[in-house]
């Protein structure tokens, strides 16, 4: 089902000419932290001066945002919750054009599904995305990436954690690193 919908998803994205990458719980899951996930999440590289172009896509690609007004709440928040047609499954858009976010297309791996390429966030990326998103769900995946990816990339981490807690600050580099230090 997931597989499908990302197929869907990323073809009509990729056709005109956005780019797309997979991030959230289904990356989470192929670094091998493996929960089930109730959404699919996307991040299109598109700032917010092409939100608009990128919302008139979005019904082709079998999407219907849940707000009613869209635009607005695109802008305002910079994501858009959607429902992939009948089955109600929640795809989450992201948009953004940040200088991180355009590392993370950078960086990003390409996998198949189903002889569709799709973009998927490299596990340091999935890592400063959870972080950012500060939930204890996100955190435990965090924990179960690391633990089984010991090849992982920590000082990039540090990097942009420190980057971005400066920018909004945050604190999800001292989390990350009493995190990093529990597993030791």
């Amino acid at each position: 089902m997931f597989e499908k919908i990302i197929k869907q998803i990323v073809s009509v994205l990729r056709h005109k000419k956005i780019n797309v990458v997979l991030i959230g719980g289904y990356a989470s899951n192929l670094y091998g932290e493996v929960r089930l996930t109730k959404d699919i999440d996307f991040l299109l590289g598109v700032g917010l001066e092409g939100v608009e172009d990128a919302l008139s896509i979005i019904p082709k690609a079998n999407l219907k945002p849940i707000s009613p007004t869209p635009l607005q709440s695109a802008l305002r928040d910079h994501y858009l919750r959607c429902i992939y047609g009948d089955n109600q499954m929640i795809v989450d858009i992201l948009f953004g054009s940040s200088e991180y976010e355009r590392a993370i297309f950078e960086r990003a791996k390409t996998i198949t599904i189903d002889r569709t390429k799709v973009l998927v966030a490299t596990m340091e990326d999935v890592i400063i995305m959870k972080a950012q998103a500060n939930r204890a769900r996100d955190w435990d995946d965090i924990r179960g990436i690391l633990l089984r990816n010991p090849e992982c990339d920590n000082k990039y981490i540090v990097r942009w954690l420190m980057t971005i807690d400066g920018e909004q600050e945050t604190d999800y580099l001292m989390k990350f690193r009493e995190l990093v230090k529990s597993l030791d």
